[in-house]
């Protein structure tokens, strides 16, 4: 998979949408949305090839009734991107803490949805650098 080359945009998704897109490896929040038809357009516009979404585990690392509702979230955003045209690969990236890291922020929505995205890229680059090692 060539991160360098795709748009990577990360999702915060809840009652607000925190929207946030990779630029060279690092995760930069660009917008808060409150409807999933307004974050398919930014998708759209931003020609989005992957989406990170934050997936809300338990403390202990279990999911619960909050991943179920991101689940309906996400299939829910899903079917609307598809009426685009678009089938952006999907990954889930624990969000546990990224609210209680933000909630201090103005759109803290955004800078949250940059906080999963960026944990992402850098648990891609480190997979990446291992690899690179492996094969030396």
């Amino acid at each position: 998979m060539a991160y360098n080359t795709q748009v990577i945009i990360g999702l915060d998704l809840g009652k607000r949408i925190g929207m946030a897109y990779a630029v060279d490896n690092l995760a930069m929040p660009f917008y808060v949305a409150s409807s999933l038809q307004e974050v398919a357009q930014k998708i759209k516009e931003k020609r989005g090839d992957f989406l990170v979404i934050g997936w809300p585990l338990r403390l202990d690392g279990s999911p619960g009734d909050q991943c179920q509702k991101t689940k309906q979230m996400l299939d829910n955003l899903l079917k609307i991107l598809s009426g685009f045209g678009l089938e952006p690969e999907i990954f889930l990236q624990d969000e546990r803490f990224s609210s209680k890291f933000m909630n201090h922020l103005q759109d803290e929505h955004a800078h949250s949805a940059a906080w999963i995205l960026q944990i992402f890229l850098d648990k891609k680059k480190r997979q990446l650098e291992n690899e690179e090692k492996f094969r030396e």
